[in-house]
C-alpha cells in the first residue's frame, strides 16, 4: 500500500515513514510550511497525483494550514486518514488517530510495532 504523511515536521515525517516501511508499505512523505514545505494548494496536488490509499496527516500544519483543510480541499474519506495530531480529539475529520490506537509520531521505535500495521485495514 502506498502511505502519505503530511506534516510540517521533517523528524515527524521521517519517523512515520521508518515506520510505514518497516510495516511493509511504501511512504511518501509531503513537507507542509516552513522553509521547504508546500502550500495547502502543493500537497493537496501531491495528494491528487500519488492517490495514497492511506494519509497519516498531523493537524497544525504551519501558520496557514490545518489537516482538516488538506482533507477538505482533496476531497479524501475519512476511512482513509489517520491523525497524527498530539492532542486527544482535535481530529474528528479523520476515522482514526495514532493516539488512540496507543502511538505516537515521536516514538518511532514503538511504531515498529506489529500492531502499526494493523493501521492499514
Amino acid at each position: 500500500m502506498k502511505i502519505a504523511i503530511v506534516d510540517d515536521d521533517g523528524n515527524a515525517i521521517m519517523n512515520l515513514s521508518e515506520a510505514v516501511t518497516s510495516a511493509g508499505h511504501e511512504a511518501v512523505g509531503m513537507h507542509v510550511g516552513g522553509w521547504y514545505g508546500k502550500n495547502l494548494d502543493g500537497v493537496v496536488a501531491d495528494i491528487l497525483r500519488e492517490k495514497p490509499d492511506f494519509i497519516l496527516l498531523d493537524h497544525y500544519l504551519g501558520e496557514d494550514c490545518t489537516g482538516a483543510q488538506v482533507a477538505k480541499h482533496a476531497n479524501v474519506p475519512l476511512e482513509k486518514l489517520i491523525g497524527t495530531g498530539t492532542e486527544k480529539g482535535n481530529q474528528p475529520y479523520c476515522g482514526k488517530t495514532l493516539m488512540e490506537k496507543g502511538f505516537s509520531k515521536s516514538s518511532p521505535s514503538r511504531m515498529k510495532d506489529v500492531g502499526f500495521a494493523t493501521l492499514f485495514q
